[in-house]
C-alpha cells in the first residue's frame, strides 16, 4: 500500500517560553552537541555540565550520555540520580538504562549492586530502564523490593518486560506479572499483559493459561493484542487454540485480528489443519493488514502436498483467485504476497501463474521474481540469473536473495552454484548501487558458495564505497567477512578499528571476535569526527520548543509535532529538507502490520536518502502510543 506524501510546515508554536534564548545557554549547548558528535564522552568539558548550575543544561549533558553510551562516565552520571530536578533525574535513568546495558556481565553485575547499596531507584524511571541491564537475582531482587508498593507497580512490570526481552526472567517475576491481570488499573493489565508477552511460554505462564486467555476480553485492545502473541508462543495448542481462534475471527480490533492470526501461524498446521478453516475465510477481509496476515501464515505451511486433498483444493482456489485478482479487488501488495505463498505451497505447478512480465507493476514483477525460487526448476534457476544483473535495483536485489533460497529447495547442482558465485563477485566490482551491493555481501555468507577467494574481492568493493554514502555496504562487508572466518581478512578489519565512524570501528570489533575469540574493542579509536555535521545554529537556535507539521498524503492528512530539546539536529534537518520539497511525492515503503510504517524516501524502497547521515539522538520519550513518530538510524 504505497501512500504519496507531500510534507507542508503548517505554522510553528512554542508550547513554553523558548529554552534556547539566553546567549549563555546557547555556548553550553554548542559545546555539548560537538562533543557528543565526536565521541568525546570522558571530555572533562562535558562531565563539568552534568554539575552545571542550569538544570536544562544538566538535562542535555545527560542526554548525551544516553547517546554516547560510554561505559567510562557511569560514575560521573549516578549523582544526577538525586537531583532536584525532575526532568534531570529522568533523563539520569534512562543515561544510565542505556549505558550500563552495554556492559560486561561483571560491570552490570558491580552496577547492579551499587543501585541497592545506594538506593539509586529515586524515579519510576530508574526502575523500567533497569530492566535492561539486570541479572536474574537483581529482577527478583527489584521485585521483593518493590511489589508491595501499588505506586511503582506499573514501572516494575515494564522493568520485567525488559528484562525478557533480553531472556532474563525468573519465578518471582512471572508470577508478580500474573498476579496483576486482574487489576482494577487499565494500564496496569496492559503492562502485565506485555511483560508476560516479552516473557513468553515459561512453565508458570503455561500453569496459568486460565488467567492468560482471560485476557482475550479485556477491554484493553493492547491487552488482547499482547494476549493474542502470547499465545503464538505456547506450543499447547489443544488449550489455547480456542481462544487463539476466536481473537483471529471475531475480535472487535483489527490489529488484535492481526496478531491472533500471526500466533495462528505458528502452530504446526500439518497437526491442526482445522486452522485452515479459520484463516481461509479472511483472505476477503476488508481490511488489508488482516488478509496480509492470513497470507504469511498459510505461507508457513511447510508443502502444498502435506495439506489434505479438500484443504489443498480450498487453499489453491482462494489463492489463484488472488494471484490472477480478474476483478481488480486485491491490491498489489496482497496479489504480490499470494503469489509468493502460491509458489512456496505448491512449487512447479504455479510457474504459468507467476512469471515476471513486461510492463508490470515493479512490485508485484519483484513478488514474481521471489516466487520463482520456490518454483526451483531448471528453467527458473536462469531468471534468477538474468534478474541478478538487473538495472532495476529492486529486481536485482530479490533475485540475489532468491539463490539461497532457490538452491535449498533444488537439487544440488554444482555449475549453477559456480554460475551464481561468478554472478555475486562479478557484481561486487560492476555495480554501483548500495542496495545491490549490501544484498550481494549478505549472500556471500552463505556456506553455498567458497569463502577463501571471496575476501579479497569484498575488501576491494569496501575500498571502491564513498563515504557516508556507502555505510551500509561497508558495515555488511565487515560483517561478512567475520562471518567467512578467514584469516586473510585479520589485517584489514584490524585497519577498520581505527576508522573515522564509530560504526565501521565497532563493526571491524565484532568481526574480528567471531573470526579470532578475541576482544578488539579497547583498540577501537577513542574518539571520531562527524562526518556530517550541519551547526546551522542561528537555524536551531530559532526553532520553537514544539514545531508542529502536517503530512499530505492521498489517504488522509497527518499531524506531526517535532521536539526540538529532544532530537534538535534531526528536528532541524527535517524541517530543512521539508522546505526543499524533498519528501514530496515519496511513499510509505515499508508497512508492517502493529509494527510500524516507513516512508520519505525519494528512491522509494528504503534506500535513498539526501547522500549524507544525520546523528543518532536518543531520548526519554518511548514509543510506548500510537502516533509516535521517529528517525531511522
Amino acid at each position: 500500500m504505497n501512500k504519496t506524501i507531500t510534507i507542508i510546515l503548517l505554522f510553528a508554536f512554542s508550547l513554553t517560553a523558548n529554552s534556547f534564548t539566553s546567549k549563555e545557554r546557547q555556548g553550553k549547548l554548542k559545546t555539548i552537541f560537538e562533543l557528543q558528535d565526536s565521541h568525546k564522552g570522558n571530555d572533562k568539558r562535558l562531565i563539568a555540565f552534568l554539575r552545571d548550575k542550569d538544570a536544562f543544561t544538566r538535562a542535555r549533558a545527560v542526554e548525551a550520555y544516553g547517546s554516547l553510551q560510554d561505559t567510562t562516565v557511569v560514575k560521573q552520571i549516578f549523582p544526577l540520580l538525586n537531583d532536584k530536578n525532575e526532568e534531570v533525574r529522568t533523563s539520569t535513568a534512562f543515561a544510565l538504562g542505556q549505558t550500563i546495558s552495554q556492559m560486561s556481565e561483571a560491570g552490570r553485575i558491580l552496577n547492579e549492586k551499587i543501585f541497592f547499596e545506594k538506593k539509586l531507584f529515586t524515579t519510576k524511571r530508574m526502575i523500567e530502564e533497569y530492566g535492561k541491564f539486570c541479572t536474574k537475582d537483581g529482577l527478583e531482587k527489584l521485585c521483593s523490593e518493590f511489589q508491595n508498593d501499588s505506586s511503582k507497580t506499573e514501572a516494575l512490570l515494564m522493568a520485567i518486560a525488559r528484562a525478557g526481552y533480553r531472556n532474563i526472567n525468573s519465578s518471582v517475576s512471572t508470577m508478580f506479572a500474573l498476579g496483576q491481570i486482574y487489576s482494577s488499573n487499565t494500564k496496569v493489565i496492559q503492562a502485565a499483559s506485555y511483560a508476560l508477552m516479552r516473557i513468553g511460554a515459561t512453565q508458570e505462564v503455561k500453569d496459568a493459561l486460565n488467567k492468560i486467555t482471560s485476557l482475550a476480553e479485556d477491554k484493553n485492545v493492547y491487552a488482547r493484542m499482547n494476549c493474542a502473541t502470547l499465545l503464538g508462543k505456547i506450543s499447547d495448542a489443544q488449550t489455547i487454540l480456542p481462544t487463539l481462534v476466536t481473537l483471529a475471527e471475531n475480535d472487535s480490533d483489527w490489529r488484535v485480528r492481526v496478531n491472533g492470526i500471526k500466533s495462528l501461524g505458528k502452530l504446526d498446521i500439518a497437526l491442526y489443519q482445522g486452522i485452515l478453516f479459520s484463516l481461509i475465510p479472511q483472505l476477503s477481509d476488508s481490511n488489508e493488514h488482516v488478509s496480509l496476515a492470513v497470507l504469511d501464515a498459510i505461507g508457513t505451511i511447510a508443502a502444498g502436498d502435506s495439506l489434505h486433498e479438500e484443504m489443498r483444493k480450498e487453499t489453491w482456489n482462494n489463492l489463484i483467485t488472488i494471484v490472477e485478482n480478474k476483478n481488480g479487488k486485491y491490491s498489489l501488495r496482497q496479489q504480490g504476497s499470494a503469489s509468493v505463498v502460491f509458489a512456496k505451497l505448491f512449487g512447479a505447478k504455479v510457474s504459468g501463474y507467476v512469471k515476471p512480465k513486461a510492463k508490470i507493476a515493479e512490485t508485484l514483477n519483484a513478488k514474481y521474481i521471489e516466487a520463482q525460487s520456490y518454483i526451483a526448476t531448471d528453467d527458473v534457476f536462469q531468471i534468477l540469473l538474468d534478474y541478478a544483473s538487473s538495472e532495476d535495483a529492486l529486481f536485482a536485489r530479490t533475485a540475489i536473495d532468491g539463490f539461497q533460497t532457490y538452491f535449498k529447495k533444488a537439487k544440488q547442482n554444482v555449475e549453477q552454484r559456480n554460475q551464481a558465485y561468478e554472478k555475486l563477485i562479478g557484481l561486487l566490482s560492476s555495480s554501483n548501487d548500495i542496495a545491490v551491493l549490501t544484498s550481494v555481501a549478505t549472500a556471500l555468507e552463505d556456506s553455498l558458495y567458497p569463502h577463501a577467494t571471496t575476501v579479497q574481492p569484498l575488501i576491494d568493493c569496501f575500498n571502491k564505497q564513498k563515504y557516508p554514502e556507502g555505510i551500509e555496504v561497508m558495515q555488511q562487508i565487515i560483517s561478512t567477512l567475520g562471518s567467512l572466518k578467514s584469516e586473510k581478512a585479520t589485517s584489514f578489519l584490524e585497519q577498520q578499528l581505527q576508522h573515522k565512524d564509530r560504526t565501521i570501528s565497532n563493526a571491524a570489533a565484532n568481526a574480528l571476535k567471531e573470526l579470532t575469540g578475541k576482544d578488539f574493542s579497547a583498540k577501537i579509536t577513542s574518539s571520531t569526527k562527524p562526518t556530517y555535521t550541519d551547526y546551522d545554529w542561528k537555524f536551531l537556535f530559532a526553532l520553537k520548543e514544539t514545531t508542529r507539521v502536517e503530512l499530505v498524503t492521498n489517504k488522509g492528512n497527518i499531524e506531526l509535532e517535532l521536539y526540538r530539546d529532544k532530537a534538535p539536529f534531526t528536528v532541524m534537518n527535517f524541517l530543512k529538507l521539508a522546505k526543499k520539497n524533498f519528501y514530496n511525492n515519496t511513499f510509505f515503503h515499508r508497512v508492517v502490520s502493529n509494527f510500524v510504517i516507513q516512508g520519505g524516501d525519494p528512491r522509494g524502497d528504503g534506500w535513498g536518502g539526501p547522500s549524507y547521515a544525520i546523528r543518532s539522538e536518543f531520548s526519554t520519550l518511548k514509543y510506548d502510543e500510537n502516533g509516535i513518530v521517529g528517525m531511522g538510524s
